[in-house]
């Protein structure tokens, strides 16, 4: 219970009242209607159910307008509505408060009515306001410090005034922002009492990115708001129609508000919405390079391969080859001899004579590089007197090397020569078959002889490429007196 009220204070319900008159700008109308109140060391009144309306019966008497505002002290800025037990609102009067939807209250009466609005409502947007003062009353902000610096952000309080109407910067470290247009870097920090503490609430510290994220692509969408740019915003990309890809072979790719504040970039062959080619195009042939950049692959796309090296060649006699992405997915194919750069062969370089019996295989053509080889073959049903059938010569810088002067092809009995009986032994190498071998069987017991009455018998590779035909038992060994 108050027992004192200084003089041009009225005395209700055990608190000291006064409605003071100050007239100021609509701009911070808070700040100005706290100071003629604390000069008298007391702060705006707070409303309580009864108390409401002889608080509005102050403002009501005397050569006033037939409606005022006044401003009172019931708040919570700081998070409690009795200003840390101070004041006592009533549950009606909280309600009133809530349902004003702010930190701040004004009192509006008309007549007998009254009601609570917020202090930014149109009502209060207009000069001349009231304050109802209430003695005594907390000074200034004391007992509630201003919010902490946040991240990216430095505050010049010098960790004392609390003051009624101590102001002083929240300010951005360099790079960061208080707003997506980067123009605000700092923000001033008002001490109006009571009806708000620390005004305003300081908004966060932020990177920012330059511009807005790239626009979407034909057939595509994406899902940035329009406005937000805060560093680390990710912003998607989707193709609207089905089958369609980005370069990344992805129905979506996104861009990132990075921290050099620049939207991550991403080249025009990924951004864009296409039927693709889902496999890679073929790795360059050694001693070639190729133009793709790793991403584009719609149909119609053309990869160009070219010779490291000016003197070689495609197999389409050109320095560089192209494949294409085709509307089926695939790249068009190149066959191996045609996909790998080689040196032509001189031009001085010819073919060695074709030998008798002899055909030429594989590799076949009518232009030869460094490198290309040309077999040789037997033809059927002959060979080397060594018992091969074929040789290869390759082409070099000097041209086709030396074709092998013993490489000649003769008739051959293309299958063994008869098998001798177990008491019976044969000459033959295991491998001579030309024409003209001449196999010789000979009886292991000398007292016996072969069906031409001799120890000994021959057979011969015939021209007709067939071993000389004897009857089936003539290589059999068996007793002289049983030959007959």
């Amino acid at each position: 219970m108050i027992l004192y009220c200084p003089t041009s204070f009225s005395f209700y319900n055990g608190r000291c009242y006064k409605v003071t008159q100050p007239i100021f700008p609509r701009k911070f109308p808070g700040r100005t209607s706290n100071n003629p109140c604390e000069r008298r060391h007391a702060k705006p009144g707070l409303p309580r159910d009864r108390r409401i309306r002889w608080s509005s019966g102050l403002l009501a008497v005397g050569p006033l307008s037939p409606y005022k505002i006044g401003f009172l002290g019931l708040a919570n800025a700081s998070g409690n509505w009795t200003f840390h037990g101070l004041y006592d609102p009533d549950d009606s009067i909280l309600v009133q408060a809530e349902e004003a939807g702010s930190a701040r209250t004004a009192l509006y009466v008309n007549g007998s009515d009254y009601a609570l609005v917020p202090v930014d409502d149109p009502l209060a947007d207009m000069d001349g306001y009231y304050s109802i003062c209430q003695y005594p009353g907390p000074l200034g902000c004391a007992g509630e410090d201003p919010p902490e610096a946040g991240a990216s952000t430095t505050r010049d309080w010098d960790g004392r005034d609390t003051r009624l109407l101590a102001a002083f910067n929240y300010t951005c470290e360099e790079g960061f922002f208080m707003d997506e247009d980067k123009n605000q870097t700092y923000e001033e920090v008002t001490c109006i009492g009571v009806l708000g503490g620390w005004y305003p609430t300081v908004p966060y510290c932020l990177a920012y990115c330059d511009g807005d994220p790239p626009e979407a692509p034909a057939n595509a969408s994406y899902s940035w708001d329009g406005f937000t740019r805060v560093v680390g915003t990710e912003v998607t990309y989707t193709c609207n129609a089905t089958g369609e890809l980005f370069g990344n072979l992805n129905e979506s790719l996104s861009v990132i508000c990075s921290e050099n504040g620049n939207w991550s970039s991403v080249s025009s062959s990924v951004f864009s919405c296409d039927t693709r080619c889902t496999d890679d195009p073929p790795e360059p042939p050694d001693n070639a390079t190729y133009n793709w950049d790793g991403f584009a692959s719609a149909v119609g796309t053309e990869v160009v391969y070219t010779c490291n090296d000016s003197t070689q060649f495609f197999g389409n006699l050109n320095v560089s080859i192209a494949v294409t992405c085709q509307a089926d997915g695939s790249w068009t194919s190149l066959p191996p001899p045609l996909f790998a750069c080689r040196t032509l062969a001189p031009a001085t370089a010819t073919l060695p004579p074709l030998p008798e019996g002899v055909e030429m295989v594989g590799n076949v053509s009518h232009v030869y590089w460094i490198g290309s080889t040309i077999t040789f073959e037997c033809e059927k049903g002959t060979e080397t007197p060594q018992g091969t059938t074929n040789t290869t010569i390759t082409m070099t810088e000097a041209g086709w090397s030396e074709l092998d002067p013993d490489f000649e092809c003769y008739p051959v009995c293309t299958d063994d020569p008869p098998e001798p009986h177990a008491n019976a032994d044969r000459d033959w190498d295991g491998s001579g078959r030309l024409a003209g071998t001449e196999i010789t069987y000979t009886c292991k017991d000398a007292e016996k002889v072969f069906g031409n009455l001799n120890g000994t018998a021959r057979v011969l590779c015939e021209a007709d490429g067939n071993w000389t035909s004897l009857p089936l038992d003539f290589l059999r060994c068996r007793a002289r007196e049983n030959s007959l």
